[in-house]
Parts: structure tokens; C-alpha cells; sequence
């Protein structure tokens, strides 16, 4: 559960800001006013205060999806994350396996500051950035563009289905593997529920909305010639604090909370957003599936 906005206010504004410089500061308070947080999508929200890794079920899951498909990681081998924002969960993979990982987004601005993390973690002859919009993989990606396995994680829920089902008929083309980490309905959930869920948490979010079942993602990437082999579903966890302190570290976490401890509207809309999802908590959770395809290329 998210910490009440009473003790955020003062637990965690004991905490030393991150930039104790006075023009650092006032520069970014002022950026923040700008906007106007309810005019901004959740995950713009997230930003602000200071999140870097979106994972429906964090980063423990991210972990045991790539652990699933350890065996296809080495040295030669080539992995594609599409929208993968600031690539934390590409470059752990790279850390990890020491694997080569193409970190591809359409938000150039978050692929400059993935490549300069990757730089700075000693990760940057592993790891590559390339602008890509998921949704134009047909005409992005050559014909004998071939990539190991292909992650998503945190992007496919806010798209429709019709657009779900192009993106994967597109990267059969291009992978026999695709690692998914995504929000899931759960099983007990009517079709009925789940719309009125779906209007409702895009509405809050700000974004479109369009989780699938278990048996629903399975279908879509069978429909499209690949083999499920490996799931989990969980609770959602990317608003639980444990986990974000698992995901973002200390620096990360004490960021987090001093922007949530100093900036009112960014503090309402998260712990709204938090209690709204904590609603729906018998119908969401996060899944996390491995699918291949023995295909053969030329």
C-alpha cells in the first residue's frame, strides 16, 4: 500500500532533497507548476516524480522473465525492447547475460538518457538505442532483421486489441521469441467488469486502457504463430513502495519522496491513482508470458 499523503508529508519531508543546489531547485519546482497535473497522463505523473522503472509487477518479474529465456542469452546474441522508455530492464539483461540489447522507443529525449545511463554503468558496447514506434514495425524494421527475442513490457495494455494483434503478426518476421510483461484481468472478472474497469482506470490514467485475460493474451499470440510456453500473473506492484524501492534503489526512492513529500498535486494524483487501482485489485494483476515460434527463416 502507498504511503498516506499525512505521513508522506512528515516522514518524508525529513528527507534531504536529491539537488541541494538553490537554482537547480527553484528551476525545477517552477518546471513542475507549469503543468498542470491533471492535465497530464499518469505516466508523465510518474516522471515528474521521479519513477524510472514502469513494471506492472516490478522488477522481480522482469528478472524471472528474462530467467526463462536464459538459455537463448550469450554473447552473440541480439535482443530488442520496443517502447522500452529509459531501458533499465534491457540494460540489466545486458549486465546480466552480457548480451547485446537495442534499446528502441519513439521518445528520442528518453533514449538520450538511456544511452547516456548505459554509458555510465559501463554498459555502452552492449547496449544501443534506436528510434522506433512499435506500431510501425512492418515498415521500421528490414526483412532480414533478426533479433533473438523481443521484450515489451508496460505498453501493449493501452492499446487496442486490432493494434495489439498488427504488432505481433509484425515481429513474427523478425524473432522466434517474445517476452512479454503486461497488466492482466484477472480470472472471475465478466466481460462486463472489465469494460466498466477499462473506462474507468483509462479515464484516471489518462491513456487508453485495454488489458487482456490470460487465455485472451494467449490466444493473440498463437493466433499469430507463437507457442506460449512459460506464465505467471501477480498483484500489481509498481505503486507498492517495497518495490519501488526495489526498483529505483535508495537515491531513487529518497527522490521519489521528497518530490511526493513537496509537491501537493503530483502527491493527490498518485495516491488517488494508487486507491483506484487498489480497487480493482480481485480484477487486475500483472502477467508475465514467454512465447516462441519455430520458424525458419531464409
Amino acid at each position: 500500500m502507498l504511503l498516506p499523503s499525512s505521513w508522506v508529508v512528515t516522514a518524508f519531508s525529513a528527507v534531504t532533497p536529491p539537488n541541494n543546489k538553490p537554482t537547480t531547485a527553484t528551476s525545477k519546482t517552477a518546471s513542475i507548476k507549469k503543468t498542470k497535473t491533471d492535465k497530464l497522463n499518469f505516466h508523465q505523473v510518474l516522471q515528474r516524480v521521479g519513477k524510472t522503472v514502469f513494471r506492472p509487477g516490478g522488477s522481480q518479474a522482469t528478472e524471472i522473465l528474462h530467467a526463462w529465456a536464459a538459455a537463448d542469452f550469450h554473447p552473440n546474441s541480439v535482443v530488442l525492447e520496443l517502447s522500452a522508455g529509459l531501458g533499465t530492464g534491457g540494460m540489466a539483461l545486458a549486465d546480466q547475460y552480457k548480451c547485446h540489447v537495442v534499446l528502441s522507443d519513439r521518445d528520442t529525449s528518453r533514449l538520450d538518457q538511456a544511452a547516456q545511463m548505459a554509458k555510465e554503468r559501463g554498459l555502452d558496447d552492449l547496449v544501443q538505442v534506436r528510434p522506433l514506434d512499435m506500431r510501425t514495425i512492418d515498415t521500421s524494421l528490414a526483412g532480414d532483421e533478426h533479433y533473438d527475442a523481443v521484450i515489451v513490457e508496460a505498453s501493449l495494455t493501452h492499446m487496442p486489441t486490432a493494434v495489439k494483434t498488427k504488432i505481433f503478426a509484425d515481429l513474427h518476421a523478425h524473432t522466434k521469441q517474445v517476452l512479454l510483461h503486461e497488466i492482466v484481468v484477472l480470472d472471475g472478472t465478466t466481460p462486463e467488469q472489465a469494460s466498466a474497469i477499462g473506462r474507468e482506470v483509462g479515464s484516471s490514467l489518462g491513456v487508453g486502457f485495454h488489458p487482456l485475460t490470460l487465455g485472451e493474451w494467449t490466444d493473440l499470440l498463437e493466433q499469430n504463430g507463437y507457442q506460449v510456453t512459460h506464465t505467471q500473473c501477480g498483484p500489481l506492484q509498481f505503486l507498492n513502495p517495497i518495490h519501488i524501492l526495489q526498483d529505483e534503489g535508495l537515491g531513487g526512492m529518497g527522490k521519489i519522496a521528497w518530490n511526493l513529500a513537496t509537491h501537493a498535486d503530483l502527491r493527490q494524483r498518485v495516491l488517488s491513482t494508487k486507491q483506484m487501482m487498489e480497487s480493482h485489485r480481485d480484477h487486475l494483476g500483472y502477467i508475465i508470458l514467454r512465447a516462441t515460434t519455430t520458424t525458419e527463416w531464409p
